[in-house]
């Protein structure tokens, strides 16, 4: 038997020495025995931590993304926000934490898309996964879902913290989604559950976000009608749109669909409690999640179409 100590990355090459079609033998993620073939009656298997096994990397996270929002905002760089945001301000109106929170999240979002594009599209590891078995896409281990929801479990603690310090974050209906998108990540990694869906909603989702960063810049600070400026505002806010509804409308919806019968297969069959004994409420979990951001998906998109008919008006 494997010890409690025993690393993702040992097991990881465990994973790789048997076809993907295998890669969630319960002897390659638990202690268990096999015997002809199948799990031993009385193997008991043990408990295996992802937050415990990412700690370190998740304390970086959150410290780099800490550092360089407290430096950007305490250099209070030159750049003038709209007087919306400065209504009892005399001359130019200075929002540091605003512009901190901007390029901060700017970096962020950048980096949690492109590598969950990166990983979703070009992954032989997530290509093996999905076209394995149910317990492969719920079980299975992905380096590249840890990686994925590392990312995003930083990201949106980062935001939830730094958005209750600033009145224009504090609306509540942001709130709830940053708690949510980060309250599943958090036992998609502790539990190793769900990795191959964490790729692409917790990172393929984000890649517009890389535009909306910018996209309403011109609500931000002010920007010259007809100016370079101005025409990268109105691209980011036309490939935001694009992405928005690619990933976030038709991609969520048409990717629920296996993620349910994925789920409803395991608990049916039973193999959940062969892989992560008295978890099943834990996929529960998602698949509630999974209808709750995806309706907030809608109504966000809702509002991407309203502003679109009336740009054009």
């Amino acid at each position: 038997q494997t010890s409690y100590r025993t690393s993702f990355a040992s097991q990881r090459r465990q994973v790789e020495a048997i076809p993907s079609s295998n890669m969630c033998d319960p002897t390659m993620r638990s202690s268990q025995r096999v015997l002809n073939g199948k799990p031993a009656p009385q193997a008991v298997p043990k408990r295996i931590s992802g937050f415990e096994e990412c700690r370190r990397q998740i304390e970086v996270g959150l410290l780099i993304m800490a550092s360089f929002y407290g430096i950007i905002m305490s250099l209070n760089l030159p750049i003038t926000t709209n007087d919306k945001f400065c209504a009892e301000s005399e001359g130019a109106c200075r929002r540091p934490d605003l512009v901190a929170y901007k390029l901060t999240s700017g970096i962020a979002m950048f980096y949690q898309g492109a590598l969950g594009v990166r990983n979703w599209y070009f992954s032989k590891e997530v290509r093996d996964a999905s076209k394995g078995k149910p317990e492969d896409r719920l079980f299975g281990y992905l380096k590249a879902a840890n990686d994925q929801n590392v990312a995003h479990f930083c990201y949106q603690v980062w935001d939830l913290c730094v958005s209750l310090s600033i009145p224009e974050h504090r609306e509540p209906v942001f709130l709830v989604h940053h708690i949510m998108a980060g309250m599943t990540a958090l036992c998609s990694l502790e539990f190793q559950m769900v990795p191959y869906y964490s790729v692409f909603y917790a990172g393929c989702c984000e890649f517009s976000s890389i535009f909306l960063v910018w996209a309403d810049l011109n609500e931000f600070i002010p920007v010259k009608e007809g100016s370079p400026l101005d025409v990268f505002v109105f691209a980011c806010a036309a490939l935001f749109a694009v992405t928005f509804f690619y990933f976030r409308v038709v991609g969520w919806i048409r990717l629920s669909f296996p993620l349910w019968k994925d789920v409803l297969h395991v608990t049916k069959t039973g193999s959940v409690e062969t892989f992560r004994p008295g978890k099943a409420r834990f996929l529960y979990l998602f698949l509630s999640v999974d209808v709750l951001l995806g309706v907030l998906q809608l109504y966000w998109f809702g509002d991407v179409v309203q502003k679109i008919v009336e740009t054009l008006g």
